[in-house]
């Protein structure tokens, strides 16, 4: 979806009917070959408009639901990823605590890190975050903590066009996956969107450009890494066992002297 259909769909205009449609199209084609998944839809799915609104909440009820629906919203002052059951009715919902400097700060409210989405019939756990929150390792980090046993990043990136930007930020969710040892995703509203394996492996993957789905199978993982329990606290060790050692090297070297 082109940038500007996005940022100027509001209040059930033409735009805004026809990003949902585009969305619905593809989550039917999504559900009749993984009838058991769970749909995640981009950052800004939903603009201008609140979840119960009643042309909303006609549209979703056209997807041949699966378990649930994770979508990106921006409404009420919030730029927020929201999941909700097979009935449109909302389970939980996540605010943007990193909002990006100038561009978002004088415009939406930043929320804090909360805690993970339910998803699936079981109700496991998604530790999903929004768009410039991939770049710092501490958000899902967060949430891994608070027992996401996946984690994800929905993204609206095509106001950047062509530039590297949408890949260098796609890549980052690599590491968060690595990290951490959970399955992850990006997804961004006009690509490029990957899955990758907790070893940072990419299973999966949709061009920039290039209108589709991609549904992989990721197994859940409740055991948290060190990385997950203790942020950088190994890389201040090292960091400070070097100094130690470049100090104790030219005491010795004074010495001998």
């Amino acid at each position: 979806m082109s940038w500007r259909s996005v940022w100027y769909s509001f209040e059930n205009n033409y735009l805004s009917k026809q990003n949902l449609g585009k969305l619905v199209s593809l989550s039917k084609q999504a559900a009749l070959s993984f009838p058991t998944a769970t749909l995640i839809w981009p950052e800004m799915s939903v603009v201008g408009t609140g979840l119960t609104n009643k042309t909303v909440t006609e549209t979703l009820n056209k997807i041949p639901w699966c378990n649930n629906l994770v979508l990106g919203a921006k409404d009420l002052g919030n730029n927020s990823l929201v999941s909700l059951n097979r009935h449109s009715r909302k389970l939980s919902r996540y605010n943007k605590s990193r909002l990006i400097p100038f561009f978002e700060t004088d415009k939406i409210l930043p929320g804090n890190i909360s805690a993970p989405v339910p998803i699936g019939n079981d109700r496991q756990k998604l530790g999903a975050y929004i768009c410039y929150e991939n770049l710092f390792p501490q958000v899902s980090r967060e949430l891994v903590r608070q027992g996401a046993e996946f984690i994800g990043c929905i993204s609206f990136n095509t106001w950047l066009g062509t530039t590297n930007w949408p890949l260098l930020q796609m890549a980052y969710v690599t590491f968060r996956a690595a990290e951490n040892n959970r399955y992850a995703f990006y997804l961004n509203n006009n690509g490029p969107s990957l899955a990758v394996e907790p070893s940072g492996r990419i299973i999966g993957n949709i061009p920039f450009g290039s209108p589709g789905y991609l549904c992989f199978k990721a197994q859940s993982i409740s055991v948290r890494t060190f990385y997950s329990e203790h942020g950088d606290l190994f890389v201040l060790w090292m960091s400070l066992l070097t100094l130690l050692m470049l100090f104790w090297e030219r005491r010795v070297s004074v010495v001998g002297k």
